[in-house]
């Protein structure tokens, strides 16, 4: 029993370098040259999308709202009343950028809050979303162009999807090779192409359902920390976190 709830160092590196495969799979599937280039995004319902994140930045953030009336579509709409407004604000964090002045107090900050993910986080998953969260900040911390940080976000929740996955089959403690097999099969489901709208694959996400592929893969995290936390009785404010 303790094999298969402990893996040894060996399984943890081949399962480590299967998922990080599946990652990079899916993320060159998705073009990284076209990504990093400031073109704009467009299929489906994507092209309507891009507009909201700049409303957001340019009319209703420097008024201190999330929402508005926006003249932008006939006679007006209620913009991000009945829309998800955080990736839409997450492309704005990394549009924009902190000022100048702040950045070398942001690197220190993020160093020292690298140390501690290394030194006080045991984890695995854990662990993850702590680098996950410090490569987060240490992107916010450079202005990217609109249309690349548009698209960075967009592309978000696919690339890290096998990892979710694998979260998930270490949560459960299933026994090698379950966990990396969990993110194989994450990174399967992406793939899939019998729908194309319904959101969660990367047809539906680059048809403009890219909020729903960073819900779907917090989703998977949060049914992996709340397995661990029902077991062992902690991360509760992680559950309640990536349950919101």
């Amino acid at each position: 029993m303790e094999r298969e709830l402990t893996p040894t160092r060996a399984e943890q590196r081949v399962s480590w370098a299967l998922v990080g495969l599946c990652c990079l799979l899916v993320a060159f599937t998705l073009h990284p040259e076209w990504i990093f280039r400031a073109t704009t995004p467009t299929g489906g319902d994507m092209g309507a999308h891009v507009w909201g994140p700049a409303f957001l930045r340019d009319h209703l953030l420097p008024s201190c709202r999330l929402t508005g009336w926006s003249p932008d579509w006939y006679a007006g709409f209620p913009a991000y009343v009945f829309y998800m407004v955080l990736p839409s604000l997450l492309i704005v964090l990394v549009n924009v950028g902190p000022p100048a002045w702040t950045s070398p107090f942001l690197l220190m900050a993020l160093a020292g809050v690298a140390w501690w993910v290394s030194q006080r986080i045991s984890s695995p998953i854990g662990r993850t979303l702590g680098w996950a969260v410090v490569g987060v900040l240490a992107l916010l911390c450079v202005p990217v162009p609109y249309n690349v940080a548009f698209k960075m976000v967009t592309v978000l929740g696919l690339v890290t999807m096998p990892l979710a996955g694998y979260a998930l089959g270490r949560a459960a403690r299933l026994p090698f090779p379950g966990p990396p097999l969990m993110g194989v099969g994450a990174a399967a489901f992406l793939y899939e192409t019998g729908f194309t709208i319904l959101g969660g694959n990367v047809a539906s996400t680059m048809a403009g359902e890219f909020a729903f592929s960073i819900s779907l893969t917090l989703a998977v995290l949060y049914v992996a920390v709340l397995y661990k936390g029902v077991r062992t009785g902690r991360e509760k404010g992680l559950v309640a976190l990536l349950f919101g």
